[in-house]
């Protein structure tokens, strides 16, 4: 099976069995999101895997006339995820747009300023997490309780 590449903005909409039990309103709710991201990345200049589509080469006085070609250095580069809540089942969509818009303009703005931009930390832990102990693999203990 061929791997997808890495590259672009990875991004997916997931919605919970506790929103509402109809699987159709939860794929509805969904599809809504999703059509929200791919309309607010249109607007701001991306496609829809968060590739800068052109930019335009700014004169002195401001105009915004001669197309240039995409700089990689401005794509969207990482992972999101949207978490459909309640609130978007009777919202209209030019509020969910409006949502979505905001998240994207972080990121955009993050990228702008910056180029890559990680916008987590993402050193790995000194330590292993408490739920995940290590296995002592020399030697087995057998542990009884009284």
């Amino acid at each position: 099976m061929k791997e997808k590449p890495r590259e672009g903005l990875w991004w997916h909409a997931t919605t919970g069995v506790d929103l509402v039990k109809s699987s159709c309103v939860r794929t509805w709710t969904r599809r809504r999101l999703q059509a929200a991201v791919v309309q607010q990345l249109k607007a701001r200049g991306y496609d829809k895997n968060g590739k800068l589509l052109s930019r335009r080469r700014m004169k002195s006085d401001d105009d915004l006339s001669t197309p240039m070609p995409p700089d990689p250095s401005y794509d969207l580069k990482g992972s999101l995820r949207l978490h459909v809540q309640a609130p978007l089942i009777p919202a209209k969509f030019e509020e969910i747009k409006d949502e979505v818009g905001t998240i994207l303009d972080i990121i955009v703005a993050g990228v702008n300023a910056q180029g890559d931009v990680p916008l987590i930390d993402s050193k790995k832990p000194s330590h292993r997490p408490l739920w995940n102990p290590p296995q002592d693999r020399g030697k087995q203990t057998r542990t009884t309780q009284h």
